[in-house]
């Protein structure tokens, strides 16, 4: 039988601008009290609504005031328990939808990375999670305009896109969906 607990509900989220020194954001002892509350699954523009720190980006030319979003680091957090019967069992953490370069953090340890937001991401956190205490579970999305898409430059075969004259030819090695270019 397998048993499964859901880590959706409340999550805290803030973001960093690219290069940005590290932010120990992965630690267990970090503190995120001044971080935006978020619901997961859910998405960073609606979060950012919900505080209050962007308009609408739906309506009239509010999508151009958000434009800065694209270019930050997202940082997901949040702090659960595991029941001890689970030490006994394989335990997985799965995401049904990571938006898209991901690198995933349990209890200060890097545990995975993922980069497509078309599959899900499971990782065997068996020996990995605290069953007599708190775990923290932290998630950093990379913005795909920045760092992270220059690694698709590289591609030969990436090269041979110049088709794409109106938008950024690379973004079409990335597993994102299109819509999210604009």
């Amino acid at each position: 039988m397998t048993k499964k607990i859901s880590l959706n509900g409340e999550w805290r989220l803030n973001f960093f601008s690219v290069g940005t020194p590290l932010i120990p954001a992965e630690r267990v002892e970090f503190d995120d009290s001044g971080w935006y509350a978020c619901k997961v699954p859910g998405e960073v523009h609606l979060d950012m609504m919900a505080a209050g720190v962007i308009k609408d980006p739906f309506f009239g030319k509010n999508a151009e005031d958000c434009a800065w979003m694209e270019d930050k680091e997202w940082w997901y957090r949040k702090s659960f328990n595991v029941p001890k019967d689970l030490k006994k069992d394989k335990v997985e953490l799965v995401f049904h939808g990571l938006d898209t370069f991901a690198t995933i953090y349990l209890n200060g340890e890097q545990i995975g990375k993922h980069e497509n937001m078309f599959t899900p991401c499971r990782i065997d956190v068996t020996e990995k999670l605290n069953y007599d205490g708190k775990n923290v579970l932290a998630v950093r999305l990379d913005s795909p305009l920045r760092g992270t898409l220059s690694r698709v430059r590289d591609y030969d075969f990436a090269r041979q896109a110049s088709f794409y004259i109106w938008s950024d030819p690379f973004r079409v090695y990335v597993r994102k969906v299109a819509c999210s270019w604009g």
